[in-house]
């Protein structure tokens, strides 16, 4: 797997089989960086390690990036791959519509396993979508 992906550096993939994302996962969070893949706001570890991880990257309402995270829904599958080559099964659990303002979600206890949220934009760009999954290790 590539540790550089269009001059940003990458540290893993997402795969939602569901909505067909394929996407590098970038270390830092830019404007840039949310126009190629997506990218990490925070994280209390490594991808695929317990704890969890923020996702984000753009809504652009045309089936690219997370476009098609309002699809998603509870049991739907989620697959992150760390540059080790280790590819981690996440299931959904919540999906929920909150405003800017609330990180809450954030840093919430996912207990020993790893956990990941996605975040994006609504269509109307006023609020978030976000998605919880745990992984089945």
């Amino acid at each position: 797997m590539q540790t550089n992906y269009n001059g940003y550096n990458s540290i893993g993939r997402v795969q939602i089989p569901k909505t067909g994302v394929n996407l590098p996962i970038l270390s830092d969070i830019s404007v840039g960086g949310m126009e190629v893949g997506a990218c990490v706001v925070y994280s209390t570890g490594s991808l695929n390690q317990t704890g969890n991880t923020l996702i984000a990257t753009h809504n652009y309402k045309n089936g690219k990036l997370f476009s098609n995270n309002y699809k998603l829904e509870v049991g739907d599958i989620i697959y992150i791959t760390s540059l080790d080559g280790k590819k981690i099964k996440y299931v959904i659990y919540d999906k929920f519509i909150t405003n800017p303002q609330d990180l809450s979600y954030i840093k919430r206890n996912s207990g020993a396993t790893p956990g990941i949220a996605l975040s994006c934009c609504t269509d109307d760009e006023q609020n978030r979508i976000v998605i919880l999954a745990k992984s089945e290790m």
